[in-house]
């Protein structure tokens, strides 16, 4: 009887059995292939949840020193210590917010797409 070549006789260390057991390679190569893809998975999605929290928390925090800064121009004009001309939040300050975050939303995009989608090269099944 020939011997199937995607099947082999394995000695298991700790088997009473000295001829070994038979291992299907075809079913352990994909039963592998599919443990590497679920953990590629999650680590993509716990990094994109990481990279996502990160984003909404640092924008938080840049709107709270703009509110904080709007109440400071606010309590400041109506006690009349400065001028409309001297307060902390000018046009182009909202001017330069808005071009940070629109930056700020591009390159996080990026980086969540690069890495959750990664170029495949000519020819390379792999990523």
């Amino acid at each position: 009887m020939a011997e199937d070549p995607k099947q082999v006789k394995v000695l298991l260390p700790d088997a009473e059995d000295t001829l070994g057991a038979v291992v299907d390679l075809d079913r352990l190569r994909k039963m592998a292939q599919i443990t590497s893809l679920n953990a590629d998975t999650m680590l993509r999605v716990g990094m994109t949840l990481a990279v996502a929290g990160i984003f909404i928390w640092l924008n938080y925090e840049v709107m709270q020193v703009v509110w904080q800064a709007w109440g400071s121009d606010v309590a400041m004009l109506v006690n009349k210590q400065i001028t409309p001309a001297d307060r902390l939040i000018t046009p182009s300050v909202i001017m330069a917010l808005i071009g940070a975050t629109v930056v700020q939303v591009g390159v996080g995009t990026l980086a969540i797409v690069s890495y959750l989608f990664p170029k495949v090269a000519a020819g390379d099944g792999h990523t």
